[in-house]
């Protein structure tokens, strides 16, 4: 009786064995590789989905294919409900946002409010800006970061906030890629 199993790794794949014949699933093919082949990539007694000794290698492509196939579902799930939580929380911060610009008062500049100026900033085409007044001046600005909008804001006067880890800051940026405007705090 051969022994078959699969493993299944979310870097490279999937490995089969049927016997002792290893495969690694390639471009929806089978490339043959050694047993010492596969001892460098993977521990061979680590993680391998056993399947009956009497299963043929069509039924071990299929236990293979039906556990990819609903990892595949899972994840998609995972992340469908991740993506619709970020969207709620996005939607919570600029309603907030909105709601702190509209108020007609001169916004208190503590990091927090400043975070929510700059999500209100970055929603909008910089030519349509109306900057909304705050308890210390500042200036704002707003950049294409290799393709990703980037805005910014300079205070007057250094704020902290020990919560965030931020202590005696003055520039802050919202959006942007990794690497671009260094010297701006991140919110």
């Amino acid at each position: 009786m051969k022994n078959s199993r699969f493993y299944v790794n979310s870097k490279t794949g999937g490995y089969l064995q049927f016997g002792n014949d290893y495969f690694q699933i390639k471009n929806n093919g089978l490339l043959p590789i050694s047993e010492n082949e596969l001892r460098n990539r993977i521990s061979l007694s680590m993680y391998w989905n056993e399947v009956e000794n009497s299963a043929s290698e069509l039924d071990v492509l299929n236990k293979f294919i039906i556990f990819k196939s609903e990892e595949k579902r899972l994840r998609e799930e995972k992340n469908a409900d991740r993506m619709e939580r970020i969207e709620n929380s996005r939607a919570i911060t600029y309603d907030k946002a909105l709601a702190l610009i509209n108020n007609n008062q001169p916004i208190e500049a503590t990091v927090e409010n400043v975070r929510l100026v700059l999500v209100y900033l970055n929603e909008q085409n910089w030519g349509s800006w109306t900057l909304p007044k705050m308890t210390i001046g500042y200036s704002a600005n707003q950049y294409d970061c290799d393709g990703s909008q980037a805005t910014t804001i300079k205070l007057d006067k250094k704020i902290s906030c020990l919560e965030n880890g931020i202590e005696n800051e003055c520039m802050f940026k919202i959006g942007g890629s990794r690497g671009h405007l260094n010297k701006y705090q991140r919110l």
